[in-house]
């Protein structure tokens, strides 16, 4: 990954832009660079917030941002709708992912 998780290295104001030039954010900044990313190539994406469930597995670490709210994008494919992808963590979004 380009950008680097580093918790209060932004604000809520920091722009994406900002976030992707200085390479670090939080879940935030990663929702928002990733966004972006996607509408400059003409994809429909949004932004989710939510929270994460903060007890994994036996032997599975625990996700980042897993202690405080959390965003991750929501991505439109026609075929099956919405599709949720966390890009701080690197993975779809899934049951552990509650939206509010």
């Amino acid at each position: 990954s380009d950008l680097r998780y580093l918790p209060h290295s932004t604000t809520v104001a920091t722009r994406a832009a900002d976030a992707l030039a200085q390479r670090s954010g939080v879940c935030q900044d990663f929702a928002h660079v990733f966004i972006a990313a996607c509408r400059a190539l003409g994809l429909a994406a949004r932004y989710v917030s939510g929270y994460l469930l903060t007890r994994p597995l036996p032997g599975q670490p625990k996700l980042v941002g897993a202690d405080a709210s959390h965003a991750w994008v929501e991505l439109w494919c026609p075929e099956q709708g919405w599709l949720a992808l966390d890009p701080t963590n690197d993975v779809p979004a899934n049951l552990d992912h509650v939206t509010l």
